[in-house]
């Protein structure tokens, strides 16, 4: 995301090291492609068309049922490792 682009640049130009001194895990990355001068950073991906459909489906519900408390909707993320964390052990 550009949010987790911005962090990156941030840490990096006041000399930390990624990710030896600070990690780094963004969200909803796979929609945009790796900066040529920042490392990978990890982050989640998921399918943009699933998250749109998502979106679609709970705003249709929301306009009949105006009344509906706010709900958090899950959708289905995998892990896309990256430069900017350390392996996660188990």
């Amino acid at each position: 995301s550009m949010t987790g682009r911005t962090l990156c640049r941030f840490f990096i130009e006041r000399g930390f090291r990624l990710p030896q001194d600070v990690a780094l895990v963004s969200y909803h990355g796979g929609s945009y492609p790796k900066a040529g001068d920042l490392p990978a950073i990890t982050t989640t991906d998921v399918v943009d068309e699933e998250l749109g459909a998502a979106a679609v489906r709970r705003l249709i519900n929301r306009l009949d049922h105006p009344g509906e408390s706010r709900r958090s909707i899950l959708v289905p993320a995998r892990l896309a490792p990256g430069e900017t964390s350390r392996p996660t052990h188990a």
